[in-house]
């Protein structure tokens, strides 16, 4: 999932802003070099604790008529504002977590509305 927004950016800079994406494919190069983690049922799991602890911790209201479908839709209790963390986002904190690896990103918003629902999610933003 990682790898696959990665390439999306890179695509996107070269399609918009051709200066990027040199630097941006060489990532995706880099990246490809590597394995990857197979999404499995313990990922799942740990998906659906980390996306409960999200409801529990911004949703007023959780029932399945109350609430968008998409998590990046969620408003948050207290202020009013949508969420915005992506669904490849938790995914990608799930496996973090249920691997003890820590997640690296630019984003700061995510990090902390995660780290706030489940501080046991190691997120380090760059």
């Amino acid at each position: 999932m990682s790898l696959a927004e990665t390439e999306f950016g890179s695509l996107m800079a070269e399609a918009f802003k051709p200066t990027d994406a040199q630097r941006l494919m060489k990532v995706v190069r880099e990246a490809k070099e590597y394995g990857v983690l197979p999404v499995s049922h313990h990922t799942s799991t740990v998906y659906a604790r980390l996306k409960t602890d999200l409801a529990k911790c911004y949703l007023a209201k959780a029932s399945r008529k109350d609430r968008p479908r998409w998590v990046e839709d969620w408003v948050d209790k207290t202020t009013g504002k949508k969420l915005q963390i992506d669904e490849n986002d938790l995914w990608m904190c799930a496996q973090a977590k249920e691997r003890n690896l820590i997640l690296v990103t630019a984003d700061e918003k995510m990090r902390k509305r995660v780290s706030k629902a489940d501080p046991s999610v190691c997120i380090q933003v760059l």
